[in-house]
């Protein structure tokens, strides 16, 4: 087995213990930890893929951006 990725509950601030390790070449599940202590939240996931998705637009462009105010 190669190298793992390690991820952590984003909850975790709230007391949610859930982790997961994936293989970093297949990313497939090779060991889980702890169950979440709250329920999902589909609004939450959507807002933080936008919002990584533009962080990285902004880490791999060069855009300019004109703002006005009137």
């Amino acid at each position: 087995m190669g190298a793992k990725q390690f991820w952590r509950c984003d909850q975790r601030n709230n007391g949610c213990k859930a982790r997961l390790h994936t293989d970093a070449t297949t990313d497939n599940v090779v060991g889980r930890m702890h169950d979440h202590n709250h329920d999902s939240n589909a609004a939450a996931v959507q807002v933080n893929v936008v919002r990584t998705a533009i962080k990285r637009r902004a880490e791999t462009t060069v855009e300019i951006c004109i703002v006005t105010f009137g």
